[in-house]
């Protein structure tokens, strides 16, 4: 369960999560950011269990 009212999961495709053990931790944590530029508002704050873990970003709030 999320604490902060706008944390969200987001699945992250198969194709994605194969890299991980492939990869370096921040060559897959870039990786699975530019996948979320699908998702407008949302920031990658870690990845967890198949779950990219996010917050949404409110309309004119920095990333």
């Amino acid at each position: 369960m999320s604490v902060l009212k706008n944390e969200s999961k987001v699945l992250l495709p198969l194709w994605l999560l194969e890299k991980e053990n492939h990869v370096s931790e921040d060559i897959f944590f870039e990786e699975a950011r530019k996948y979320l530029t699908r998702y407008p508002g949302y920031k990658l704050l870690f990845v967890k269990n198949g779950f990219a873990e996010c917050m949404r970003m409110e309309e004119g709030e920095c990333s």
